[in-house]
């Protein structure tokens, strides 16, 4: 995140003035996020060749970026402890990232899992139960942005994911030896054909979403 702090324009005058607003919202800390996952979408959206770099962009109802005027291009962003992850698609699309951490997660598993997943998760020692947790919440919370069609708090329980083998698969999931996990997730039939995480990951797994129970 720092190198794109350093090469992100000075000043706002570059975001949108929803941006601005949002912007104005945040703590110090989240500031910085902001505009470096705000200026990571302008790149990737210029490397594609979607629209130019300083282009303003809009934010939606459920808080997401959007480019005004262009509504087959889905993006998404994702901060956590200093890393930003950035997505853009010709079709909805959501992106996660978390850090593997110690947490209690048979109570989060309430939230998180089915039934099925919970008592997967049961059976396993404490750091394969971790590491098998994160990488589901991060799979449903890409999952859920790409289908999300509310604002309403969601479950994630009710989002159904499998290990797949066919290709191209709806959710991608990539593991680090530095416990970092990356899930990116389009709600389209064709599902993520190309990505590019930023190192070469440790594991990389693919995953079949229902979306009909995120709409």
């Amino acid at each position: 995140m720092d190198e794109l702090q350093k090469d992100a324009p000075v000043g706002l005058t570059w975001l949108g003035h929803a941006e601005q607003r949002r912007y104005g919202e945040l703590s110090v800390r989240r500031r910085l996020e902001f505009k470096a996952g705000r200026w990571l979408l302008r790149r990737l959206l210029e490397r594609e060749g979607v629209v130019p770099a300083g282009r303003p962009l809009a934010i939606d109802v459920g808080g997401r970026p959007v480019l005004e005027g262009v509504p087959d291009v889905g993006l998404s962003l994702s901060h956590r402890c200093g890393r930003v992850v950035a997505a853009v698609a010709d079709c909805a699309v959501g992106v996660d990232v978390e850090l593997v951490k110690s947490r209690d997660v048979m109570a989060l598993s309430q939230w998180v899992c089915s039934a099925p997943e919970r008592q997967y998760l049961a059976r396993l020692d404490a750091p394969s139960a971790l590491q098998y947790f994160h990488q589901l919440w991060t799979i449903k919370e890409a999952a859920y942005k790409a289908g999300l069609t509310r604002c309403a708090p969601m479950n994630f329980s009710r989002i159904r994911v499998a290990p797949v083998a066919h290709s191209p698969p709806e959710a991608v999931c990539w593991s680090w030896a530095n416990g970092w996990v990356v899930a990116c997730a389009v709600a389209h039939r064709e599902g993520v054909a190309a990505l590019a995480p930023w190192a070469d990951p440790v594991h990389e797994s693919h995953w079949a979403v229902d979306f009909a129970a995120i709409a």
